[in-house]
């Protein structure tokens, strides 16, 4: 038996009965509003909790705009019960599993109500807007989470079979069945001000412009992070100095949105960058060469969502479980052969190629050593082809050529990432001119020339630029 949330909200003036031109939970309407939240959401996964908090916001300013004064009511939710309970025009709600006794809930929820009404007298009748997330955080509220986890502590508050006889309980078997007449839950979710794009699964928008939004959003609400560089757009972000914290993050949200419809394996890339002084943020903290980055890495979304990543100390891998909400280690310290089978480029563009380059890929199909020739794979996802370049060794090239002779991948959140866990973990990662790491970019998309992968791969493509230059 467990208690996930409580809540004591303040209906709007319009009660609980809520007009079928929508409202009520959603901005589109009126709603109820939320005076103290007590949330525990410990036992969801750790990328699940946010969406779990704001879920239970939701439903539970559905359940109090449509629960009437003098009113209780449960609904069904799944594997839980919503219980609310209006008293002259205050509203407590409780989220519990489907075993809490429901007398002892509502024997709970008249004790929360009756300690909010001697904490703050009539204060709430004059509420127009939710409380600030501090005030929400009423101590005997919290307490109460935690106390009251045992049904039996909430049946000792009162003799509870005279007053529940004196008050209708309204079960609903849904949640459905609370809404109004001509009201749709869906309808109220795309209106709601408490979810997220993410929890919505918003799809009018294209999905690459969507994942730079929930990105954008999770790195600033997060304090960390002090200027924002995405593939997506044109200029940098830089966080108010309220929410500022010491890190510049530079990312593509979702390398590979072109081949979605297919099904091809995508994913986000990032790089991460120390700021030199907080009180004063210029673009050259974002600004520099490669090797100063702190962390990198990238997350493949295809047949199963991995996560790689480097601080500094090699590359490990991890994959979500999602029962558990959670990244579990599944390729400690990735080393990448010295020297692979796989070629990894757009031979549609090899008429444009400088001789070095023509000369290496024609090496890896006519070996003239009479070894095997490499076999050539290429998805056009670069997330996917350095994933596999990375546990299978060989060489990812996107090398300049006539109509691209600055490259085509971008140095900050394309380049620069991808070098740093290549070398990281054994590799090696050339321009074409220098080591890629040392590259210095003056502008936040500027692009270059790439070869990375294994490390004597990489060397045999150095030597033929060596070669050329003498």
């Amino acid at each position: 038996m467990k208690i996930t949330a409580l809540l004591v909200l303040k209906p709007s003036s319009s009660g609980g009965g809520a007009s079928s031109s929508g409202g009520g939970g959603g901005s589109g309407g009126p709603e109820a509003v939320v005076l103290a939240n007590a949330t525990d959401v410990s036992h969801f996964g750790f990328f699940q909790r946010g969406a779990a908090r704001e879920f239970i916001v939701f439903v539970a300013r559905t359940v109090a705009q449509r629960t009437q004064p003098g009113q209780r009511q449960s609904v069904q939710h799944e594997e839980y019960k919503v219980h609310s309970h209006n008293r002259n025009g205050l509203c407590a709600v409780a989220f519990m599993d489907d075993h809490y006794p429901v007398r002892s809930a509502f024997s709970l929820l008249n004790k929360v109500l009756d300690e909010y009404q001697k904490a703050f007298g009539d204060s709430w009748k004059a509420a127009t807007k939710d409380a600030t997330d501090a005030a929400q955080q009423w101590p005997f509220l919290t307490d109460a989470l935690t106390k009251f986890q045992d049904p039996a502590e909430a049946d000792k508050l009162m003799k509870i079979q005279r007053d529940l006889d004196e008050t209708k309980i309204i079960l609903h078997k849904t949640i459905e069945s609370v809404l109004q007449r001509g009201e749709r839950l869906d309808s109220l979710v795309e209106k709601s001000s408490d979810l997220s794009a993410a929890s919505q699964g918003e799809e009018q928008k294209k999905l690459d412009v969507l994942s730079n939004e929930v990105f954008v959003k999770a790195l600033v609400s997060s304090g960390r992070t002090c200027v924002l560089v995405s593939e997506e757009d044109e200029e940098a972000t830089f966080v108010d100095p309220a929410l500022r914290g010491k890190y510049c993050v530079c990312f593509d949200p979702l390398d590979g949105s072109s081949n979605i419809d297919c099904g091809v394996s995508i994913g986000t890339i990032f790089g991460i960058y120390m700021i030199k002084d907080k009180e004063n943020v210029t673009l050259e903290d974002v600004l520099q060469p490669g090797k100063n980055m702190v962390a990198a890495g990238y997350c493949m979304y295809g047949s199963s969502c991995t996560l790689v990543l480097s601080t500094g100390n090699g590359v490990n891998g991890f994959t979500l479980d999602p029962s558990l909400g959670e990244f579990i280690l599944t390729h400690p310290d990735i080393k990448i052969p010295k020297k692979g089978k796989i070629y990894s480029v757009n031979e549609g563009n090899a008429k444009n190629w400088d001789e070095p380059t023509a000369k290496f890929v024609e090496k890896c199909k006519f070996p003239k050593d009479g070894s095997s020739p490499k076999s050539l794979r290429y998805i056009g996802s670069m997330v996917a082809d350095v994933h596999r370049t990375l546990l299978y060794g060989g060489v990812f090239l996107y090398p300049a050529d006539k109509k691209s002779p600055n490259g085509k991948l971008r140095v900050l959140y394309e380049v620069f990432p991808m070098s740093f866990l290549m070398e990281q973990a054994g590799g090696q990662s050339f321009t074409g001119k220098e080591r890629a790491l040392d590259l210095v970019p003056t502008k936040i998309h500027e692009r270059s020339p790439i070869f990375l992968g294994s490390f004597e791969d990489v060397e045999e493509i150095k030597g033929l630029y060596a070669a050329q230059a003498k």
